[in-house]
């Protein structure tokens, strides 16, 4: 396998570890819901950031468009999230 297929699954991996995580620790509760969701959007923007944006493997942002990417990742990430979780809590109850 390639080594970036590689780091594409670990990275996928570890995020939905920390998605995991984080609604599980959120427990059903406005604050802690929203708080999950931007957390997590902001792991995903960041690990958006460490493998796609150059220079690779760092967290520093070379151009403006490049840094327009990275918080449009993070702007959808957060606004489907909280969506998501909208939908979810209205479920539960």
């Amino acid at each position: 396998m390639h080594p970036v297929l590689l780091l594409a699954i670990y990275a996928v991996g570890l995020i939905a570890a920390v998605l995991a995580v984080a609604i599980w620790l959120a427990d059903n509760q406005r604050i802690g819901w929203n708080l999950a969701v931007l957390s997590c959007s902001a792991v995903i923007a960041g690990a958006y950031d460490w493998f796609f944006v150059p220079p690779i493997f760092s967290l520093a942002v070379d151009s403006a468009v490049d840094f327009a990417n990275v918080v449009a990742v993070f702007a959808v990430t957060a606004t489907c999230g909280v969506l998501i979780s909208k939908r979810v809590r209205r479920r539960w109850r």
